[in-house]
């Protein structure tokens, strides 16, 4: 319910500050005005009740793709701040239990990976090199540690394994499917017979530890 407030209160900022250039336009809307809107999502709170970070969406229509960045805004009202910048993709932001520093999710390095940055902005670092990539970042509540969930596969027991099976698939020169039941892709990946596995690692770096 508080996320739900928190996304409306956002969307409708962002409505109308659209509002003065939909006006002079003076047209019926179209798919193109439609697509050209930026789009909000992932509101969170920081534990100490001054900000809110959110995802802020935008369409690239040439590369017919959506670009995310993080934002932040303060609780008590203001001007919005964006904390990530470029052309990958960053999303998923989850404070840290001290409200010092914000995880999230990025494609910058050309993988899915944890990253972090610091509340106050500045430079992000990566936290995981995972072959098998990152998502779904939680911070652990004494801050040290944080746990994510990458797909692997379920006759591999370590990253070495998953390692040589992404490897040996990407090197494959015969790229067709065999499909012998349902849910065979989820929206714009296929899905490969992988398992989701929940991961730890330190807020320091080093290796995952799949749990």
């Amino acid at each position: 319910m508080k996320k739900s407030f928190l996304k409306l209160i956002l969307t409708f900022i962002l409505a109308t500050a659209a509002l003065p250039a939909l006006a002079q336009a003076k047209h019926a809307l179209t798919f193109d005005d439609l697509m050209k809107i930026q789009r909000i999502s992932d509101p969170q709170v920081s534990p100490d009740g001054k900000w809110i970070a959110y995802v802020v969406s935008t369409p690239d229509l040439d590369a017919n793709r959506m670009v995310n960045h993080i934002w932040r805004v303060s609780l008590a009202g203001g001007e919005p701040q964006q904390l990530t910048r470029g052309e990958a993709s960053d999303w998923r932001p989850r404070w840290s239990p001290d409200s010092k520093s914000i995880a999230f999710i990025s494609s910058r390095s050309g993988e899915s990976q944890v990253w972090i940055l610091p509340a106050e902005g500045g430079e992000a670092r990566q936290l995981t090199h995972i072959s098998t990539e990152a998502d779904g970042v939680t911070w652990a509540a004494n801050s040290d540690t944080l746990t994510f969930t990458s797909e692997v596969y379920p006759d591999c027991s370590d990253a070495g394994c998953n390692k040589k099976q992404l490897d040996e698939e990407k090197s494959s020169k015969v790229k067709a499917r065999v499909i012998g039941d349902l849910f065979f892709r989820h929206w714009d990946h296929w899905l490969e017979g992988k398992v989701t596995h929940l991961f730890a690692v330190s807020a320091e770096g080093g290796e995952p530890r799949d749990l």
